[in-house]
């Protein structure tokens, strides 16, 4: 099975059709995305801070749930959290516990 760094480097390239961006364009807002956790329902991203996490998923969710659903064949979820404060793991226990609202 293809692991989660090829999965998101896949996504990518059609991310990066998709939006018509640049090299430089995607690397500022998505080369420092690591797909950390892909389940059956979700894929969790870790971004370096909150300013990108936010532009992230006010702009680009959309676009990222599509790119991933055109590699892995079904829709998932899309969870991007900032490791600007917290951990990654610290975090994504959080998100699993209690909602990804309060991330």
């Amino acid at each position: 099975m293809t692991n989660e760094n090829e999965i998101w480097e896949m996504a990518k390239v059609n991310l990066q059709q998709q939006l018509g961006f640049s090299d430089i364009s995607m690397n500022l807002w998505f080369e420092s995305m690591v797909l950390k956790v892909l389940t059956e329902n979700a894929a969790y991203f870790q971004i370096e801070n909150d300013f990108k996490q936010n532009i992230i998923n006010t702009r680009y969710l959309d676009d990222i749930k599509k790119a991933l659903a055109e590699i892995l064949g079904f829709e998932t979820e899309v969870v991007v959290l900032s490791i600007e404060k917290e951990s990654f793991e610290s975090k994504l226990a959080k998100v699993l516990c209690e909602g990804k609202d309060n991330a």
